[in-house]
């Protein structure tokens, strides 16, 4: 059965220059659940993020931390409204077979 895995971004850098990077937490965040999901032994088939920065950051730091490739990742691009739209319909969502 396939599995479907909806991840929210890590923490942005708010009150910072570029909004649209993870602060350190954020990353932490992200290498947590990596790690977690490495101990579940979870691998994924797919993962998409949308267009900003800290979704993508947030992906690539769970596949390191999980000990996967990024080949794996693919960037969701379609125009889909105002930004704060964007970050909340389309953060992460990975799923493997």
């Amino acid at each position: 059965m396939s599995q479907l895995f909806l991840v929210r971004h890590g923490q942005a850098s708010f009150g910072a220059a570029n909004y649209d990077q993870l602060s350190a937490l954020g990353y932490q965040q992200s290498a947590w659940l990596g790690e977690h999901f490495a101990e579940l032994g979870i691998q994924f088939s797919r993962i998409v993020t949308g267009t900003l920065a800290r979704q993508q950051q947030t992906a690539a730091s769970i596949l390191e931390t999980s000990g996967q490739y990024a080949s794996t990742m693919f960037w969701w691009s379609a125009p889909v409204g105002p930004w704060r739209w964007r970050s909340v319909r389309f953060s992460i969502a990975a799923w493997k077979p």
